[in-house]
């Protein structure tokens, strides 16, 4: 009985850490490393410097302080082709998936007796497990969101300025 309690309590801290992912900004469940706005703000600032090392310094330099950023612009990207191309399904698992986290804790107890988050958590999985399962086997989408994705992160790095004032959370 102690052993389920302690899981249901590991459950509800995921969720709680779960969405305060999503709600900072990491949409897809990965920690982003500067809110959106900042990030895309990097674009604007002068970049004097075209020569080829420069880019590729500025390039390697980026992918590390913004990781959670690309991440996030990668799976959102094979997501997007996926979802283009499998919609129904998609829609299906990404309205389950929201439902499940936007419920009040009080509805999923009444469905699930006592164990609210671990319903909660095992659901979103059921549905990440099944949305990448459908990005899996549509290897046309997943390839062209892949590439997507890319080219979206290498024109940020190439071209955003070194993160040299912000803080860094991770």
């Amino acid at each position: 009985m102690a052993l389920k309690d302690k899981s249901e309590d590991a459950c509800e801290k995921a969720y709680e850490e779960l969405m305060e992912i999503m709600m900072s900004g990491g949409h897809m469940g990965v920690r982003v490393n500067l809110t959106w706005q900042q990030f895309c703000m990097k674009l604007w600032r002068p970049r004097p410097d075209t020569d080829v090392t420069k880019v590729m310094e500025r390039i390697s330099t980026n992918c590390k302080a913004y990781a959670g950023n690309y991440v996030n612009i990668l799976m959102f990207a094979i997501l997007l082709f996926v979802f283009w191309h499998h919609t129904m399904a998609m829609a299906f698992f990404s309205v389950i998936e929201s439902l499940t986290l936007l419920l009040p804790t009080e509805v999923l107890r009444k469905v699930n007796g006592g164990k609210p988050h671990f319903l909660r958590m095992s659901a979103v999985l059921a549905c990440q497990v099944l949305m990448w399962g459908v990005a899996v086997f549509a290897y046309r989408s997943l390839v062209f969101g892949a590439i997507l994705g890319v080219l979206l992160v290498l024109a940020h790095a190439a071209f955003a300025s070194p993160d040299t004032d912000s803080k860094k959370d991770n």
